[in-house]
């Protein structure tokens, strides 16, 4: 496995997507997070095919999610979900740089899945 990857129990998938996008809609907005999610999604869809029927829709003003009741039982994502961290992450530091980065990989689920810190 890779490094930051060792954990006997990895992290839900819907754990994981609600912290990305809570930590990063308080940094930069709900619009801009969920256009970088939605490409992240795309990007992982080999990896993690089960991302694809998470629904990121426009609630107003606002923009909500919605992840599928099976995304966590979905052993090929469930396993793989880290590769969905890392494009999230290197999707960021193009388009902002490494601060954000930063502050995603403060914290510790991000970090865990992380394969370069």
């Amino acid at each position: 496995m890779e490094k930051g990857r060792e954990s006997a129990n990895p992290p839900l998938v819907r754990l994981v997507f609600s912290v990305l996008w809570d930590e990063l809609r308080e940094t930069i907005g709900t619009a801009p997070t969920a256009t970088l999610l939605r490409r992240a999604i795309v990007i992982s869809r080999e990896a993690c095919p089960i991302l694809e029927q998470i629904t990121i829709d426009r609630d107003g003003r606002e923009y909500r999610y919605s992840i599928p009741p099976d995304a966590d039982m979905d052993p090929q994502t469930y396993n793989n979900i880290g590769q969905f961290v890392d494009n999230v992450l290197t999707l960021l530091s193009r388009l902002t740089g490494k601060v954000l980065v930063r502050k995603l990989l403060a914290n510790p689920l991000v970090r865990q899945l992380a394969s370069k810190e």
